[in-house]
Protein backbone atom coordinates (compact mmCIF):
# COMPACT_ATOMS: atom_id res chain seq x y z
CA UNK A 1 0.00 0.00 0.00
CA UNK A 2 1.62 3.26 -1.18
CA UNK A 3 0.35 6.25 0.80
CA UNK A 4 1.97 8.72 -1.59
CA UNK A 5 4.11 10.47 1.04
CA UNK A 6 5.38 10.01 4.58
CA UNK A 7 2.79 9.90 7.36
CA UNK A 8 2.97 9.30 11.11
CA UNK A 9 0.65 6.30 11.36
CA UNK A 10 -1.00 5.65 14.72
CA UNK A 11 -3.91 3.29 14.04
CA UNK A 12 -5.30 0.90 11.46
CA UNK A 13 -8.69 -0.64 10.92
CA UNK A 14 -9.56 -3.23 8.32
CA UNK A 15 -12.09 -5.87 7.39
CA UNK A 16 -10.61 -9.34 6.79
CA UNK A 17 -11.72 -12.93 6.34
CA UNK A 18 -9.24 -14.03 8.99
CA UNK A 19 -8.33 -12.37 12.25
CA UNK A 20 -4.57 -12.75 12.34
CA UNK A 21 -2.06 -10.56 10.56
CA UNK A 22 1.14 -8.66 11.08
CA UNK A 23 2.39 -5.68 9.14
CA UNK A 24 5.56 -4.16 7.76
CA UNK A 25 6.27 -0.52 7.02
CA UNK A 26 8.79 1.32 4.88
CA UNK A 27 9.79 4.86 3.97
CA UNK A 28 11.13 3.92 0.53
CA UNK A 29 9.36 0.70 -0.52
CA UNK A 30 12.63 -1.26 -0.38
CA UNK A 31 13.71 -1.44 3.26
CA UNK A 32 10.96 -2.89 5.43
CA UNK A 33 10.55 -2.98 9.21
CA UNK A 34 8.26 -5.29 11.12
CA UNK A 35 5.89 -3.37 13.34
CA UNK A 36 4.07 -4.23 16.53
CA UNK A 37 0.31 -3.96 16.50
CA UNK A 38 -1.52 -3.68 19.84
CA UNK A 39 -5.16 -4.25 19.03
CA UNK A 40 -5.52 -1.95 16.05
CA UNK A 41 -3.00 0.62 17.28
CA UNK A 42 0.55 0.92 16.03
CA UNK A 43 2.94 0.84 18.98
CA UNK A 44 4.89 3.00 18.74
CA UNK A 45 3.58 5.41 16.10
CA UNK A 46 5.51 4.80 12.89
CA UNK A 47 6.62 7.10 10.08
CA UNK A 48 5.95 5.36 6.78
CA UNK A 49 4.96 5.80 3.16
CA UNK A 50 4.44 2.10 2.45
CA UNK A 51 2.44 -0.42 4.52
CA UNK A 52 1.94 -4.11 3.83
CA UNK A 53 -0.06 -6.67 5.78
CA UNK A 54 1.07 -10.30 6.09
CA UNK A 55 -1.39 -13.08 6.87
CA UNK A 56 -1.02 -15.08 10.06
CA UNK A 57 -3.84 -17.35 8.98
CA UNK A 58 -3.81 -20.83 10.57
CA UNK A 59 -2.87 -23.91 8.61
CA UNK A 60 -5.54 -24.83 6.12
CA UNK A 61 -6.61 -21.25 5.49
CA UNK A 62 -4.89 -20.37 2.23
CA UNK A 63 -5.01 -16.59 2.37
CA UNK A 64 -6.15 -13.47 4.14
CA UNK A 65 -8.34 -11.11 2.22
CA UNK A 66 -8.30 -7.47 3.21
CA UNK A 67 -11.56 -5.97 2.03
CA UNK A 68 -10.92 -2.48 3.33
CA UNK A 69 -8.17 -0.76 5.30
CA UNK A 70 -8.15 2.59 7.04
CA UNK A 71 -5.15 4.33 8.54
CA UNK A 72 -5.03 7.18 11.05
CA UNK A 73 -2.11 9.58 11.23
CA UNK A 74 -0.69 11.50 14.15
CA UNK A 75 -0.43 15.13 13.13
CA UNK A 76 2.51 17.29 14.29
CA UNK A 77 1.71 19.31 17.39
CA UNK A 78 2.98 22.77 18.29
CA UNK A 79 2.71 24.76 21.50
CA UNK A 80 3.87 28.35 22.05
CA UNK A 81 4.58 30.04 25.38
CA UNK A 82 5.29 33.76 25.64
CA UNK A 83 6.50 35.35 28.86
CA UNK A 84 4.37 38.16 30.29
CA UNK A 85 5.02 41.66 28.97
CA UNK A 86 6.14 42.91 32.40
CA UNK A 87 7.46 39.61 33.74
CA UNK A 88 11.14 40.13 32.87
CA UNK A 89 12.43 43.62 33.63
CA UNK A 90 14.92 45.52 35.80
CA UNK A 91 14.90 49.29 36.12
CA UNK A 92 18.69 49.21 36.57
CA UNK A 93 19.30 47.27 33.35
CA UNK A 94 22.34 48.25 31.29
CA UNK A 95 22.86 45.28 28.96
CA UNK A 96 21.45 41.78 28.58
CA UNK A 97 24.03 39.02 28.29
CA UNK A 98 22.76 35.42 28.18
CA UNK A 99 19.66 33.26 27.94
CA UNK A 100 19.89 29.78 29.53
CA UNK A 101 16.93 27.40 29.29
CA UNK A 102 16.33 24.13 31.13
CA UNK A 103 14.25 21.59 29.25
CA UNK A 104 13.81 17.97 28.17
CA UNK A 105 13.58 17.19 24.47
CA UNK A 106 12.75 13.56 23.55
CA UNK A 107 13.24 12.18 20.05
CA UNK A 108 10.89 13.65 17.42
CA UNK A 109 10.58 16.94 19.32
CA UNK A 110 12.20 20.36 19.21
CA UNK A 111 12.31 23.61 21.20
CA UNK A 112 13.21 27.03 19.76
CA UNK A 113 13.25 30.55 21.19
CA UNK A 114 12.59 34.09 19.96
CA UNK A 115 13.05 37.42 21.75
CA UNK A 116 11.85 41.00 21.59
CA UNK A 117 12.32 44.06 23.81
CA UNK A 118 10.53 47.27 24.68
CA UNK A 119 11.11 50.55 26.47
CA UNK A 120 7.54 50.72 27.80
CA UNK A 121 6.08 47.17 27.39
CA UNK A 122 3.64 48.62 24.83
CA UNK A 123 5.69 49.13 21.68
CA UNK A 124 8.00 46.22 20.92
CA UNK A 125 10.87 45.49 18.60
CA UNK A 126 10.34 42.77 16.00
CA UNK A 127 10.82 39.19 17.14
CA UNK A 128 14.29 37.84 16.51
CA UNK A 129 14.80 34.80 14.31
CA UNK A 130 14.24 31.46 16.04
CA UNK A 131 17.22 30.28 18.05
CA UNK A 132 18.17 26.82 19.29
CA UNK A 133 20.28 26.26 22.38
CA UNK A 134 21.07 23.17 24.44
CA UNK A 135 19.42 22.69 27.81
CA UNK A 136 21.60 24.28 30.48
CA UNK A 137 23.77 26.07 27.90
CA UNK A 138 23.90 29.88 27.80
CA UNK A 139 22.93 31.59 24.54
CA UNK A 140 24.71 34.92 23.96
CA UNK A 141 21.87 37.39 23.36
CA UNK A 142 23.91 40.60 23.32
CA UNK A 143 23.60 40.71 19.53
CA UNK A 144 20.06 39.33 19.39
CA UNK A 145 18.13 41.75 21.59
CA UNK A 146 18.16 45.51 22.00
CA UNK A 147 19.25 46.58 25.49
CA UNK A 148 19.81 50.30 24.94
CA UNK A 149 20.16 52.93 22.27
CA UNK A 150 21.63 56.44 22.20
CA UNK A 151 24.82 58.14 23.28
CA UNK A 152 26.52 57.19 26.58
CA UNK A 153 24.93 59.10 29.44
CA UNK A 154 21.67 59.69 27.57
CA UNK A 155 20.69 56.15 26.57
CA UNK A 156 17.16 54.91 26.13
CA UNK A 157 16.91 51.52 27.80
CA UNK A 158 14.82 48.60 26.57
CA UNK A 159 14.02 47.43 30.08
CA UNK A 160 11.40 44.86 29.09
CA UNK A 161 12.07 41.58 27.31
CA UNK A 162 9.78 38.79 26.19
CA UNK A 163 10.86 35.27 25.35
CA UNK A 164 8.71 33.16 23.04
CA UNK A 165 9.18 29.40 23.29
CA UNK A 166 7.93 27.10 20.51
CA UNK A 167 7.61 23.43 21.43
CA UNK A 168 6.98 20.99 18.59
CA UNK A 169 6.26 17.28 18.39
CA UNK A 170 6.76 15.73 14.96
CA UNK A 171 4.79 12.58 15.81
CA UNK A 172 2.09 14.23 17.91
CA UNK A 173 2.90 11.87 20.79
CA UNK A 174 6.35 12.69 22.18
CA UNK A 175 6.33 15.78 24.42
CA UNK A 176 9.11 18.32 25.03
CA UNK A 177 9.03 20.08 28.41
CA UNK A 178 10.41 23.52 29.32
CA UNK A 179 11.18 23.83 33.03
CA UNK A 180 12.59 27.36 33.27
CA UNK A 181 14.98 29.85 31.73
CA UNK A 182 17.42 32.35 33.18
CA UNK A 183 18.34 35.68 31.61
CA UNK A 184 21.71 37.12 32.60
CA UNK A 185 22.41 40.86 32.45
CA UNK A 186 24.47 43.59 34.09
CA UNK A 187 23.55 47.00 35.47
CA UNK A 188 26.83 48.91 35.75
CA UNK A 189 27.65 51.81 33.45
CA UNK A 190 31.25 52.36 32.32
CA UNK A 191 33.83 52.89 33.76
CA UNK A 192 32.48 50.66 36.55
CA UNK A 193 33.07 46.94 36.12
CA UNK A 194 29.91 45.02 35.15
CA UNK A 195 28.25 43.12 37.99
CA UNK A 196 26.43 39.99 36.85
CA UNK A 197 22.70 39.81 37.55
CA UNK A 198 20.10 37.24 36.56
CA UNK A 199 16.39 36.55 36.63
CA UNK A 200 14.86 33.07 36.37
CA UNK A 201 11.39 32.39 35.04
CA UNK A 202 9.73 29.07 35.82
CA UNK A 203 10.17 26.43 38.49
Amino acid sequence: MDLGSLYNISKTQNTTLTTGFSYYYSTNGTDWTWGILIGQTFDPTVSARYIKFVSLAPQGVPYMEVKEAQLWQKTPATGIHTSGDTQITDNSLYQRQTFTPTYTKPANTNITFKFRTSTDHITWTSWTASQTVGSGSPLDITSLVTSKTGDPGSETFYKYIQAETTLTSADGTSTPTLSDYTIGYHTNVKPNAPTAQSVTIGS
